[in-house]
């Protein structure tokens, strides 16, 4: 009988607790292992040992973690349904830029980035990124941002472009700082 296979599991919630569908689904998913769905180290392993999925294949990925099911349309095929909280990760600028940053994932599955930048010199292109986010932090379409010129950034504005390989460039006119205080989503 199929209730026996359950017999003194614990992941599943009973009926009087508290509702907390990370930890209940965490728990359902380590009970069913690799019976029901696989898991993965990396998005490429998936896709190594998955050339050719069906829709509704379901995958656990590990780095980044997340519960993603395929469904073939868009990029990318696989679409992440569920995630745990992501700690800060701090920002590592580059190409003459400084400054403090941070960003992380949240359950669901938007991008925070929080960032005050510096910069040498009084004009920027653009073409260099200040920083890259890893995989796993890539918006799946590149998106531009305008910073408001004032008191949070350069005189004149900045411009921060997240390409969706994980760069962000920002391209401005004058010498100075820009802050960076959004919220993407990674879908």
């Amino acid at each position: 009988m199929l209730i026996d296979q359950w017999q003194g599991f614990t992941g599943l919630p009973d009926y009087g607790d508290v509702s907390n569908i990370p930890t209940h689904l965490q728990g359902a998913f380590n009970f069913l292992g690799d019976r029901a769905v696989p898991r993965y180290a990396s998005p490429a392993a998936r896709d190594a040992e998955l050339p050719s999925p069906t829709v509704g294949q379901m995958a656990w990925v590990g780095s980044p973690a997340a519960l993603q099911v395929y469904d073939g349309v868009g990029t990318p095929p696989w679409k992440t349904v569920w995630q745990p909280e992501d700690p800060w990760h701090n920002l590592t600028y580059t190409n003459g830029w400084g400054g403090t940053g941070r960003y992380r994932r949240d359950s669901a599955g938007n991008l925070h980035v929080q960032a005050r930048l510096t910069t040498v010199g009084t004009s920027s292109t653009g073409a260099q990124p200040a920083f890259a986010l890893p995989e796993g932090y890539h918006h799946t379409l590149s998106t531009f941002l305008r910073l408001p010129a004032g008191v949070n950034s350069f005189t004149l504005g900045a411009d921060a472009y997240f390409y969706n390989d994980g760069r962000v460039t920002i391209s401005h006119n004058d010498p100075g700082y820009v802050s960076i205080n959004e919220v993407l989503s990674l879908r």
